[in-house]
């Protein structure tokens, strides 16, 4: 009996077996000297970060991107922002007078001082809690956490300010510092700069011992100050 051969369909198998060999879904299990991987980019610094911080922000990168890259973006003197017209503590009190003939009683309850946390989270200058009265007449009364002209913080998201009743919280845990209840005082106006935020006449100052500056956005504390009696 004479055989013929089916040129037909060696030639499907043939096709058959090329796109199986080539198909990136196989590739891996079958030929992975084939494959040609990206190379893993590289968390990248531009030339205001030092090699140290460019070093501490990869390690960031590598548990949390996003929270990288906005330390990343903050550090950048471009971000910088400083709140607008604002008046410092003692050309405050000169605006709070209801009477040009009064002159402000402005003294200083609580000071404190920001210090670095470390190489990434940034901070300097002074913070103090004011109260401005008027002699002439006392129900003329204000009390405002102040931030100096020296003041200066990483630039991050979502900024806010506390009290802590805790003099030196755990920077590294926001948890355990907000299970000591901090007083939320408002949104940070501005990473640079002199700004006032009022707090009540009534509030018992005793039982707070430092300013803390918190983003809720990425649960991280970028600053911390311990204020003290003045």
């Amino acid at each position: 009996m004479r055989r013929y051969t089916n040129w037909s369909l060696i030639f499907m198998m043939g096709i058959l077996a090329i796109a199986a060999l080539t198909s990136r879904t196989w590739i891996p299990e079958i030929q992975p000297s084939l494959v040609n991987e990206p190379e893993t980019e590289q968390f990248g610094c531009p030339g205001f970060i030092s090699d140290d911080q460019c070093e501490n922000l990869r390690n960031i990168n590598e548990v949390n991107p996003q929270l990288a890259e906005n330390l990343r973006e903050g550090l950048d003197p471009d971000n910088d922002l400083e709140a607008l017209e604002e008046p410092t503590i003692e050309e405050l009190a000169d605006e709070l007078n209801p009477n040009t003939s009064d002159e402000p009683q402005l003294s200083r309850v609580k000071v404190g001082t920001f210090s670095d946390i470390d190489i990434i989270r940034t901070a300097s200058g002074e913070v103090g809690i004011y109260e401005i009265i008027f002699p002439n007449d006392p129900t003329q009364a204000w009390r405002f956490l102040s931030f100096g002209e020296e003041f200066r913080v990483i630039s991050a998201a979502d900024l806010r300010v506390y009290l802590s009743p805790q003099a030196n919280p755990d920077e590294d845990n926001p948890e355990t510092v907000f299970e000591a209840e901090p007083l939320e005082v408002a949104l940070l106006k501005g990473n640079i700069g002199n700004q006032n935020f009022e707090l009540d006449r009534t509030l018992d100052l005793n039982q707070y011992r430092s300013v803390v500056i918190y983003s809720e956005e990425y649960d991280i504390i970028v600053a911390t100050a311990p204020i003290v009696t003045n």
